[in-house]
């Protein structure tokens, strides 16, 4: 399935969820309410999201200003760079301070899009030193994060009994929307009154938005995972037109049971009364649901309460009509999702004696935290600050998961003792290690201090690995070497002039623990976390041949895209803005987000990928790879999330690019009128620039034309491909390759997300369309989804 949501599409519902507009110094103001449940006006999201670009009065992304990262770590709201977290960082995440041994969960801490909008914030400040700034709510849940921006003289609104009065932001102010969004009708309100916008907006919580505009646009009432309260789930709820808002798999479990029986109508909308939009009918709005999710919460919960509805609705509608009643799409935030694995992962440790937990006690992700703790039975303190902890009288004044406040008396013992510490996603550096300051003090009355010490800069980004199991290293993978060949894409040139080549490549000698792989009895599949994720391994089980080419970060299969020229120059002619999965064509890596075997036989990847010939990241751009090994084939789902303002041309799209071994020299496909009846196929040996044909059965193949047997890859949304070779007939040299991609010309729009699926198989071509076939037998049963080509407005073939 193919599927893009966003700007193209025809705009759906508005929503239900409002604001209450009020006059105040003869000035609208808005007040957003503590219910969301409270708001009746009807704003249409999508259009609003769209129309801030066009202001001028909008940044959405950071300018790495080196004054702001410097005031940032002067006033510790950013990476410990030298401090203890920082060298149990470089000491395999352990410390041992006298009788205390201290292990750091793996994943903690400041995830990549807090740290983002802690430094945008920073850097508006900077940019504006004579301009009057607000932020719409705090920053981040983290109170001395919030104080430091207040001591630099931004005001941040919080809720009264009335809500927000925003009356006294006018023209020339800026205003600062924070890490977990703002609604609909704030965005719109602060557009009218020519204000400076800087959206710190967590592209993780823009994804769930676009997914709740999603159901909206479909007629599907979304089902939020979240506190109704938190402020993350309030702008959520803005972008939706139907919505109910669950807890838990308690409250879950009552809608499951209305959709199934019915009940008490009026009990049911008691017991949701701040948790419904305005008007809703439980006996009319149940009948087709979406889940959604607060990125914050559990993501077993999520996943448990999606299992819940889709099970009701199967039993209620039956396999066949699922589809048409239930909507799940992947919401649940990495950053989230590791450090509750992390939590997990550490709790198990059979030498630690007691969890501290540090983070804002309004953090909804901390409390998780501290719920996985105390579920294990394992003694845990949640702390948000060293302020918490007295020295003197060994006391401290800790939250439970449940949300008690206790002060516990001696609650460190005496003797040796080992602490597992882990901190919530708005947490800094310097908050853990002030916590474990007072720890080490009252251990150790004399303990003067940790030394600082110069340490490696951070990468916000960490690969969670640790979930991964990597089998037997491979015995042989082809070495790659720096010629005069480069990547084409589907509208340029595969030479390289002399003048434009760089150093070789990283040369990954085998074997190599460093690939993550996964294999049943018929396929082998890998990725390199090194080289930003992309699919680098391909082959049948056991053999350690592989069949993809990666050559270089271009050389995979992955996720490309093509928009309007950016002034960037490749291949001495000017390029245009092209985001690759796996990084640009001077082997610059993608900065990876997630990395990860989740569950055997599958692999899960997330990135920001890079420009192909301007280098930078595009950190507007968010791509995601799953890969599902079934039988004999993998099955390949590649979403695209694109928050950035600009508006592109339309372009041929690969869908996705793929590069095989050059002995593989025979193209096949079916072009004809009568696909999947087993008509003639189409045999074709491309030459070195792009060949575009039909493939109306939206497979193809390359195949050794001495065996027969290949490589093919079917993307049931794509109806065109285009295809080349590089080197001679034959040749087994790394620099020559086979490409191949399905294609589609559509254009990269904000607001835009994509979503399609695509087959991988190997055999012979009779083998491989019979693959295929089956598969789409199976998915018009199961998953029509899958071979829907929906919401791409424009969309063509790309002929």
């Amino acid at each position: 399935m193919l599927q893009q949501r966003g700007a193209t599409a025809q705009a759906g519902p508005a929503s239900r969820r409002g604001v209450a507009p009020g006059r105040a110094a003869g000035r609208r103001c808005v007040r957003v309410a503590a219910s969301v449940a409270a708001d009746t006006n009807k704003v249409d999201g999508r259009a609003v999201r769209r129309s801030l670009n066009a202001t001028g009065r909008y940044v959405r992304q950071p300018t790495k200003d080196e004054k702001s990262q410097a005031l940032m770590e002067e006033h510790g709201v950013g990476y410990s760079l030298s401090g203890l977290v920082a060298q149990m960082r470089e000491n395999g995440n352990a410390w041992q301070q006298g009788e205390v041994t201290v292990k750091l969960a793996k994943a903690y801490g400041y995830c990549w899009g807090v740290e983002r909008a802690v430094r945008m914030a920073y850097e508006a400040r900077n940019a504006n030193p004579d301009r009057k700034l607000y932020i719409t709510n705090e920053i981040i849940h983290n109170p001395e994060v919030n104080q430091r921006l207040r001591e630099l003289d931004i005001e941040i609104f919080e809720d009264d009994e009335e809500g927000k009065d925003y009356s006294r932001i006018g023209e020339g102010d800026v205003v600062i929307f924070p890490a977990f969004g703002a609604t609909v009708q704030e965005m719109s309100l602060f557009k009218e009154r020519g204000v400076k916008m800087v959206d710190t907006t967590c592209p993780w919580v823009a994804k769930v938005w676009n997914s709740v505009d999603t159901h909206a646009r479909k007629a599907y009432t979304s089902v939020i995972h979240g506190k109704y309260s938190h402020e993350e789930t309030i702008a959520t709820a803005s972008f939706a037109d139907s919505y109910i808002i669950v807890r838990d798999i308690a409250e879950a479990q009552m809608v499951c049971d209305y959709i199934t029986s019915g009940g008490d109508r009026d009990a049911f909308l008691a017991h949701f009364a701040k948790a419904v939009s305005a008007g809703f009918d439980p006996d009319t709005d149940l009948h087709r649901v979406g889940l959604a999710n607060q990125t914050t919460m559990l993501k077993g919960d999520t996943q448990e309460i999606g299992k819940m509805l889709e099970r009701t609705m199967m039993a209620k509608y039956g396999p066949a009509e699922l589809n048409s009643h239930f909507m799940l799409m992947d919401t649940i935030c990495d950053a989230t999702q590791e450090r509750q694995d992390a939590m997990y992962e550490i709790i198990e440790d059979p030498s630690i004696d007691m969890m501290l937990v540090v983070g804002g006690f309004n953090s909804s992700n901390t409390s998780h935290l501290q719920e996985i703790a105390e579920h294990r039975g394992l003694p845990s303190f949640w702390v948000d600050s060293a302020a918490r902890i007295d020295v003197a009288g060994n006391k401290l004044l800790h939250k439970t998961g449940w949300g008690e406040l206790k002060e516990t008396a001696n609650w460190l013992p005496e003797g040796p003792l080992t602490i597992a510490v882990t901190s919530g996603a708005s947490t800094p550096d310097r908050a853990v290690e002030e916590v474990l300051d007072r720890v080490f003090r009252i251990k150790d009355p004399a303990f003067a201090g940790v030394a600082p010490k110069a340490c490696k800069p951070v990468d916000p980004v960490r690969v969670t690995r640790a979930r991964a199991r990597v089998p037997a290293p491979l015995a042989h993978r082809h070495p790659r070497r720096r010629t005069s060949v480069g990547r084409a894409g589907p509208s340029s040139s595969p030479r390289v002039p002399a003048a434009a080549r760089r150093p070789p490549p990283r040369v990954m000698a085998a074997p190599d623990p460093r690939l993550l792989l996964v294999e049943n009895e018929h396929l082998r599949v890998g990725v390199d976390p090194e080289r930003g994720g992309g699919i680098c391994w391909l082959s049948a089980a056991g053999s350690d041949h592989n069949l993809l080419n990666g050559y270089d970060c271009g050389r995979f299969i992955q996720q490309s895209y093509y928009g309007g020229p950016d002034g960037s120059n490749w291949n001495g002619k000017p390029w245009h803005w092209n985001p690759v999965q796996c990084g640009s064509w001077q082997n610059r890596p993608a900065k990876v987000h997630e990395c990860c075997i989740p569950k055997p036989g599958s692999i899960a990847t997330c990135v920001n990928p890079r420009n192909w010939a301007g280098q930078e990241l595009v950190e507007e751009v968010t791509m995601r790879a799953d890969v599902t090994l079934n039988a004999r084939h993998a099955h390949l789902k590649f979403t695209m999330t694109y928050a950035g303002g600009a508006q592109h041309p339309p372009k041929i799209q690969e869908l996705p690019a793929v590069f095989l071994d050059r002995r593989l020299g025979q193209l096949v496909f079916y072009d004809g009128p009568e696909p999947w009846q087993g008509k003639a196929l189409q045999r074709k040996a491309p030459g070195a620039t792009n060949e575009n044909y039909a493939i109306t059965e939206s497979w193809a193949a390359y195949v050794d034309p001495g065996t027969g047997v290949g490589v093919g890859v079917w993307t049931p949304a794509a109806r065109s491909l285009t295809a080349y070779r590089v080197g001679p007939d034959g040749s087994a040299a790394c620099s020559d390759c086979s490409y191949f991609a399905p294609t589609m010309r559509f254009a990269i729009t904000p607001g835009m997300e994509l979503v399609y699926h695509c087959f991988i198989t190997l055999g012979t071509v009779d083998q491989i369309r019979q693959e295929f076939s089956n598969i789409r037998g199976w998915a018009a049963r199961e998953r029509p989804q899958m071979l829907e080509c929906e919401a791409m407005a424009g969309a063509t073939p790309a002929l």
